[in-house]
């Protein structure tokens, strides 16, 4: 027979259960030694010992080197054959790197460069490594004697493969470098390695891409900070396309800010006479040619209205603004090539934007009965002058208009012969 089960007293019921906790693991902290790491790749190469053997040991003992965590000191060392310390010193241990690029023949240096792509492509995390490892190097480039060329091309060629993005020169522009010329001289190196390789277009690419474009100017002492200073430099290095390339950016710049003034006259409804006197002041300024400067004139015109209004309005509205502005481009247009080329502008941007598309021939009349262009501009571009986009189209477009200017044509011709 069970025995009953006696009620816990109350000195049993406010017994807590007795809880086990687990002893948590130190977590092991690893010293970061470079010193050690450097005698560690140091040993590893046998003497003597080729690049090529040299690579193979690296991509044999990536994970035994732990380039993940001393991938830093390797380019460092790949870089300068030893470890860079405050002050832009070198410490090569007991021996220095002899593949590195300040020991290596300036002509062995893409071969440098090319291994270290290589190492950048397989393990992606060397990237960001890689990148500021130049940032640490660069900031002492007026330390390193005659191997301050050797980095400079070497970065060159970095920079052509895509290796690293030219953000890395933003390092030379340090107050020390730029005031004693380090700087310039540097960056001259730099392109010249570049374009070796190169285009001048793909060094524009990537100068623009970066922002570096727009601070060419501050890698000169402040007292050379001038347009003159900046043509003679290059040109004197035989690098005259960045010069052709600087100056078109330039006019770039300039052409932007003279199309927005235009385009603010436009909106604010200045009269032609003031539109036209300003645009002609800039046309003789800058030296541009009138052909190209017409189109300036048009996209200034043309963003200055808001097209957003109903499709059955829009007939009606351009008009209204043709009419009102047609006296700019009857002033602007003095020759029969910038009539034509106007026509062309006209054409390429009704077939880019669809709300234009049927408004062609009414802009080109308009153009003929303001006398913006004649009729023999028009009969030209009508013959032989149009562009590739929407011809079929504009040209059907146009069709019934051509006629009749043939026929006022011919009969203007038939009264003067009589």
């Amino acid at each position: 027979m069970s025995q009953p089960v006696k009620p816990a007293t109350p000195h049993q019921q406010q017994q807590p259960p007795q809880q086990q906790f687990k002893t948590r693991k130190r977590e092991t902290v690893v010293k970061y030694e470079p010193s050690t790491f450097r005698d560690q790749l140091l040993t590893l190469i046998p003497a003597p010992c080729t690049f090529q053997q040299f690579q193979t040991l690296i991509e044999q003992n990536a994970e035994k080197l732990e380039l993940k965590r001393y991938g830093e000191l390797f380019f460092e060392l790949l870089i300068v054959g030893g470890l860079l310390t405050p002050g832009g010193n070198i410490g090569y241990g007991s021996k220095k790197l002899e593949f590195s690029c300040f020991e290596s023949p300036t002509e062995e240096l893409k071969s440098r460069v090319e291994f270290i792509g290589k190492l950048v492509r397989r393990y992606k995390y060397l990237q960001i490594q890689l990148e500021d490892t130049m940032g640490h190097i660069l900031p002492y480039a007026n330390k390193f004697g005659e191997n301050t060329v050797k980095l400079a091309t070497f970065t060159g060629y970095l920079l052509s493969n895509s290796t690293i993005p030219a953000t890395v020169l933003n390092h030379l522009l340090k107050d020390h470098l730029v005031k004693d010329s380090t700087s310039l001289t540097f960056l001259t190196l730099v392109f010249k390695s570049f374009l070796t390789e190169q285009t001048i277009d793909q060094l524009s690419n990537v100068l623009r891409k970066s922002g570096i474009d727009n601070k060419l100017m501050e890698f000169f002492p402040e007292s050379k900070r001038q347009d003159e200073y900046f043509a003679r430099h290059f040109e004197g290095e035989g690098l005259k396309s960045l010069v052709d390339y600087f100056k078109k950016k330039q006019q770039g710049v300039v052409k932007e800010k003279v199309k927005a003034s235009l385009k603010e006259m436009f909106e604010n409804d200045k009269s032609s006479q003031e539109i036209v006197t300003f645009a002609k002041q800039q046309l003789a300024a800058q030296k541009w040619n009138e052909t190209d400067f017409i189109e300036l004139v048009w996209d200034a015109f043309i963003t200055s209205v808001d097209w957003s209004t109903r499709p059955d309005q829009m007939e009606g509205l351009l008009q209204k603004e043709l009419t009102t502005h047609g006296a700019v481009f009857e002033n602007l247009c003095t020759m029969p090539k910038t009539e034509i080329k106007l026509l062309q502008k006209v054409q390429v941007m009704c077939f880019e934007d669809a709300r234009f598309l049927r408004l062609f021939k009414n802009i080109c009349m308009s153009f003929y009965k303001s006398d913006v262009v004649s009729a023999s501009a028009l009969l030209y571009w009508y013959e032989k002058g149009a562009v590739v986009q929407g011809k079929t189209t504009f040209l059907k477009q146009m069709e019934g208009f051509i006629v009749w200017l043939k026929k006022q044509e011919e009969e203007e011709s038939e009264e003067d012969e009589e």
